[in-house]
């Protein structure tokens, strides 16, 4: 009798594994429509990396998203339809130009990833998470991913950065590599 039921447990157990896989393959494979829109897409283990440059978001200089920026945080949005997540962090990005910029007396770097919060849960994230589930930094020039020697290095660094969770922060065993984290 307790071979039958360790039997039974273990099915159990490859059947809950193979819908955890199936669960993090979507969220890891539904993201393909994104690079049409010039979002570099980066899956990771338990997380996805959505980099979006600034220039396709912002006027240059400023917190005011274009109405490209729009059309492309809004196939984000539907990416995020589409999907399991339980966070979402978004980084602000500058080069040295713009780093410690301020626009309107704050950083221009926060304000920009700020904007994309407020533009992402206004149009529909709000329907999945909480509002302590969205999180926002301005990270000035701190994590460059090119080179600020060169105008097209600096260009690559104004970006912002989108990190979509697929479980929770604490139980995915990622910290945050984002200096101060404000919430939605």
């Amino acid at each position: 009798m307790n071979l039958k039921k360790l039997f039974v447990f273990l099915l159990f157990a490859l059947f809950l594994g193979a819908i955890a896989s199936c669960a993090t393959n979507h969220f890891r494979e539904n993201y393909k429509n994104l690079s049409a829109y010039g979002i570099l897409v980066i899956p990771m283990n338990q997380q996805v990396v959505l980099i979006i440059p600034s220039d396709k978001l912002f006027v240059l200089g400023t917190d005011k998203l274009t109405y490209e920026g729009k059309a492309t945080l809004n196939q984000i949005v539907v990416y995020l339809q589409q999907v399991q997540y339980s966070n979402i962090h978004i980084a602000g990005n500058t080069d040295p130009v713009f780093d410690h910029t301020l626009y309107h007396g704050q950083d221009l770097s926060l304000l920009q990833a700020k904007e994309v919060a407020g533009y992402l849960w206004d149009n529909g994230v709000n329907h999945h998470i909480a509002r302590r589930q969205l999180t926002y930094s301005g990270e000035d020039a701190d994590q460059p991913i090119a080179t600020n020697s060169t105008l097209e290095g600096m260009k690559k660094n104004r970006r912002i950065q989108i990190t979509i969770y697929a479980g929770k922060l604490e139980e995915s065993g990622v910290s945050s590599p984002f200096k101060t984290q404000y919430q939605w």
